[in-house]
C-alpha cells in the first residue's frame, strides 16, 4: 500500500472514489473537483441513467476525460 497527497483527478490509476451524494449530482468537495476536472457534460449523462445511489453504495462510470480508467460514486452521508 502507497500514501500518496494530491490531487486525485490527476491520478493515472484504474479507478479513483468520488465522494457522492444520493442523486450523483456534483457537490461541495471531491465531488466538485472530479466534475470540474472530467468532461462533466458526459460525466452529468452518464450518472443520470444511472440514477442514484444509496447510502453505503458504489456506482461505477467511466473517468471521461481523466487520466484513471474509472469512478467509483460512493454515497455517503452529508454532515
Amino acid at each position: 500500500m502507497h500514501l500518496i497527497m494530491g490531487d486525485i483527478t490527476t491520478m493515472a490509476t484504474d479507478a479513483i472514489v468520488n465522494a457522492a451524494n444520493s442523486d450523483l449530482k456534483p457537490c461541495p468537495g471531491i465531488s466538485s473537483a472530479v466534475f470540474a476536472a472530467a468532461d462533466s457534460e458526459k460525466l452529468l449523462v452518464a450518472c443520470r441513467k444511472i440514477g442514484r445511489c444509496d447510502i453505503g453504495k458504489a456506482v461505477v462510470t467511466p473517468s471521461f476525460g481523466l487520466p484513471c480508467k474509472y469512478i467509483i460514486h460512493v454515497a455517503g452521508i452529508g454532515w
